[in-house]
């Protein structure tokens, strides 16, 4: 919520910048125009008057000035702004993507732990009635229940084998290794 208040507040201001460039150049444009219009008039003062006339033409002229400086100055404010807005807007973008990264680094855990246990549990289901003996005395387990782990180990290894090739490729040489080997087979 202070984020969105913090935009706001960013845009607000920008908003009025923008409002103050268009009062100043208004401003200016009146100024020119009643500027020239005063030139005009000079030229039928007569020289005994022309004192004045002539300080109030500087004055318009000066007035003008301070308004093309403030003027400038608004244009540097606007630069600034626009600068701290995209700088603000790629800060919450990073954030976002950090968390967008956090959330992806768990849910690559939960698949390589899904990956690990999935192979056992798919043995353990096709071949788990024929390893114990349910007697209403005892209950005994059959001697090839080795058969089972080893399966299960081969089988989980594969699956974390294909994983690893599917999302990073071969290690750097297997390729070279397999294609060397492969060029051996079909001499």
């Amino acid at each position: 919520m202070e984020n969105r208040e913090s935009f706001t507040g960013l845009h607000n201001v920008s908003k009025h910048i923008l409002f103050l460039q268009e009062s100043a150049e208004a401003t200016m444009l009146t100024l020119k125009t009643l500027s020239g219009h005063h030139q005009q008039l000079l030229a039928d003062v007569p020289d005994g008057d022309r004192h004045a006339t002539e300080l109030a033409q500087g004055m318009l002229t000066h007035v003008e000035t301070q308004f093309q400086s403030i003027s400038l100055r608004l244009k540097g404010l606007e630069k600034r702004m626009d600068n701290i807005i995209a700088l603000s807007f790629h800060l919450v973008t990073q954030d976002g993507n950090r968390i967008m990264q956090a959330d992806s680094s768990s849910m690559a855990t939960i698949a390589l732990v899904t990956l690990v246990f999935l192979p056992v549990s798919t043995v353990s289901t096709i071949f788990g009635n024929q390893f114990f003996n349910f007697d209403p005395v005892t209950i005994r387990i059959s001697q090839s229940f080795w058969i089972f782990w080893v399966v299960s180990i081969l089988l989980t290894l594969l699956v974390l084998l294909v994983w690893r090739v599917f999302t990073k490729g071969l290690p750097p040489g297997w390729y070279d290794a397999f294609n060397m080997k492969r060029g051996r087979w079909s001499r």
